[in-house]
Order: C-alpha cells, then structure tokens, then sequence
C-alpha cells in the first residue's frame, strides 16, 4: 500500500482540527512520523528512495497566533508581592 504526501497532509490537518492543536505541535507529529520512515529506510525495512519516505514531501506552518505578554519586572531580590507595596519597582 501507498501512501500518499497529499493524505499526511489531510491527515494531519484533521487531528489538528479535531484535537484543537497549535501548528508547532502538528510539526512534531509529522517529524517524529519523518524518523518513523528513516528509521525504516536505515534498517533496510523499506527502500531508501524518497518515494518511500511520503513525510519528507509533507510540510506544515510552524507559526501560531500566540502573543507572548510580558508583565512589569520587578527588581532583583523583591518579590512581587513586596513590589505591589513600593513604588521603586
């Protein structure tokens, strides 16, 4: 059996869709899926030929919309909780 790059792909987008997962995280499963074949391939379970290997043809957006928030720093040595309390934070 066959398979193809264009069903990973498919594949991949559904369980990303379905499970709610960031595109950073479909990006591992489809490497871990990558040395899955390679690994294969080196232990001559399948040929070497890149045909037979559908994930190395397979590419996924590795951006997210996650926005990092950066909170106020305190100074070295205050706690948080001390710092709500002073005004030389």
């Amino acid at each position: 059996m066959k398979i193809k790059p264009s069903e990973i792909k498919g594949w991949l987008e559904s369980v990303q869709d379905e499970e709610d997962l960031e595109n950073s995280t479909v990006d591992k499963i489809r490497r871990v899926m990558h040395l899955v074949y390679s690994m294969a391939q080196a232990n001559d379970l399948i040929p070497r030929s890149v045909e037979a290997n559908p994930v190395k043809h397979v590419r996924i957006a590795t951006t997210t919309g996650y926005e990092a928030v950066l909170g106020r720093r305190s100074k070295p040595g205050i706690s948080s909780a001390a710092c709500k309390h002073s005004s030389g934070c």
